[in-house]
C-alpha cells in the first residue's frame, strides 16, 4: 500500500504519497530526524526515500537513491544531524540533509548482501555494519569505520551470530 502514518497510537492510519510508488515494496528500517519528528528517511526494497513536506501539513516520500537499501540510522550532536545509509550489496554512504548522499570509508568488503548498520544516537564517530556473505547468508564480518573517514575495520572476536545463514534477514 506504500507509506503510511498513525498520529493516534495506530486508531487510525493515513496514505502518504511516493514518488517513484512505495506500494507493494518493502521498508526494511526508517530512521526519524531527532530534531524533527515529520523529517524521515527509509530503506526500502525499491531505494533509499526522503520523506518531504509538500505544503499544507502533507508529506511525500521522494526517492532519493535507487536500489535496495536495506538500514538508515540518524545521529544528531550539538544540533548537528547526520544520516548513515547501507545499500545491498553495495557499500555505506551518509548525508547531512537526508537528500543528497555520498560513500563514506576505503576498502569496504566485497562478497557481501545484506548490511546492518550500528550508530550511537549522538555520536556519528563511530559506525558499525554488520556484512551478510552473499554466497551462504552467513554472518561474514563486522566492520567499524572510525570518525566517518579513512578505512573500514573488521572486529576480531564476534560471537557466533545469525546461526544457519540468518545474516541476510
Amino acid at each position: 500500500v506504500g507509506p503510511i502514518r498513525s498520529d493516534d497510537g495506530g486508531v487510525t492510519w493515513n496514505s502518504e504519497a511516493s514518488s517513484p510508488s512505495l506500494a507493494g515494496y518493502a521498508f526494511y528500517q526508517i530512521a526519524v530526524d531527532p530534531a524533527d519528528r515529520d523529517h524521515c528517511v527509509a530503506a526500502t526494497s525499491s531505494g533509499l526515500y526522503e520523506r518531504v513536506s509538500a505544503g499544507g501539513g502533507v508529506y511525500q516520500w521522494l526517492q532519493r537513491r535507487s536500489g535496495t537499501h536495506t538500514s538508515v540510522v540518524v545521529t544528531s550532536t550539538a544540533g548537528v544531524t547526520q544520516w548513515f545509509a547501507a545499500q545491498w550489496g553495495q557499500q555505506v554512504y551518509t548525508s547531512m540533509d537526508g537528500t543528497t548522499w555520498t560513500a563514506i570509508g576505503t576498502g569496504f568488503p566485497t562478497g557481501i548482501s545484506r548490511i546492518a548498520l550500528g550508530v550511537q544516537p549522538d555520536n556519528p564517530n563511530v559506525l558499525y555494519a554488520a556484512l551478510a556473505n552473499a554466497t551462504t547468508g552467513a554472518l561474514q564480518s563486522v566492520e567499524r569505520l572510525d570518525g566517518g573517514t579513512g578505512a573500514w575495520h573488521g572486529i576480531s572476536g564476534i560471537p557466533a551470530l545469525c546461526p544457519g545463514g540468518q545474516a541476510d534477514y
